[in-house]
């Protein structure tokens, strides 16, 4: 059961969020509390998060999502790391590593589970657990220093948690825990990806060009304008079968944040990390 999910530095979000269903005293009724034996407080049984066009929701759905991927196998090393999608506007953040952390209970017992990563590898990842009401290290995996189990360090790569080689090697809590962060179900439905034929009929008529970009200025997107590229995507040709050679839109939309410490290039988003509003807008 989630207690708490917090990321920094993942898409729109440059500093740490959280996402808690711990319950407010002053404004949670009851009736939407469920008791829960490792959390004195109890645990909200629904939360809903609102808020502006862009202003991160989809992400925050996202980053569960990424960290099941995250956690879910072995990849060998240099393997692109699942779920970097550090802040885009601040030259200090463009490179830096992503942070995930992950509270549950599952037994009465309350876990913490970190990672952090860059692009290619894994920074640092800890767990932590409370089977007595008192946090207890299981494990460190760190730049400066390890406190992992030798035998499990031999066969991890840098792109590889920690904890999911650790549970294959039966280390009871990490498999609680993996099995606790696999068991989230992500229910998710991605913006209608038919973007194209917007594109295309505003290539076709400058008059439906500056309609929409003003329509996207007015709705305060920071968004002042989009561009698409035709790329050729080719495939083996099969003997016996139709060739399936094609071309698909390289569609991305140019913002302009004041005050972000970004470059021009920073500032221009492809249409997959956009926000689900802002790709149906367009």
């Amino acid at each position: 059961m989630i207690i708490d999910f917090r990321i920094a530095n993942y898409g729109p979000f440059r500093d740490s969020v959280t996402l808690s269903m711990v319950p407010s005293a002053k404004t949670d009724r009851p009736d939407a509390v469920q008791s829960n034996p490792a959390v004195r407080s109890g645990l909200l049984k629904v939360a809903a998060v609102f808020g502006a066009n862009a202003s991160g929701k989809s992400y925050l759905v996202e980053a569960l999502s990424d960290l099941r991927i995250l956690v879910g196998s072995i990849r060998p090393e240099g393997t692109p790391m699942p779920g970097y999608k550090p802040f885009r506007l601040s030259r200090s953040h463009i490179e830096a590593p992503v942070e995930m952390q992950l509270r549950l209970e599952s037994g009465g017992i309350l876990y913490d589970y970190r990672i952090s990563f860059l692009g290619d590898r894994i920074v640092s990842e800890t767990l932590y657990h409370s089977p007595n009401g008192r946090s207890v290290l299981v494990f460190s995996r760190g730049e400066d220093e390890d406190r992992i189990d030798p035998g499990v360090r031999e066969k991890l790569t840098s792109s590889t948690t920690y904890l999911y080689m650790a549970a294959g090697y039966n280390n009871p809590v990490c498999n609680t825990v993996l099995r606790g962060i696999q068991s989230i179900q992500v229910i998710y439905q991605p913006s209608d990806g038919s973007v194209s034929e917007s594109y295309y009929a505003a290539e076709r008529d400058p008059e439906i060009r500056s309609m929409m970009e003003a329509a996207m200025e007015a709705a305060d997107l920071g968004i002042k304008g989009f561009r698409g590229t035709e790329r050729q995507l080719p495939f083996k040709q099969v003997p016996g079968l139709p060739d399936r050679s094609g071309r698909y839109l390289e569609l991305e939309f140019i913002h302009s944040h004041e005050g972000a410490d970004a470059d021009d290039d920073m500032q221009t988003f492809p249409v997959g990390i956009e926000s689900n509003g802002t790709v149906e807008l367009f």
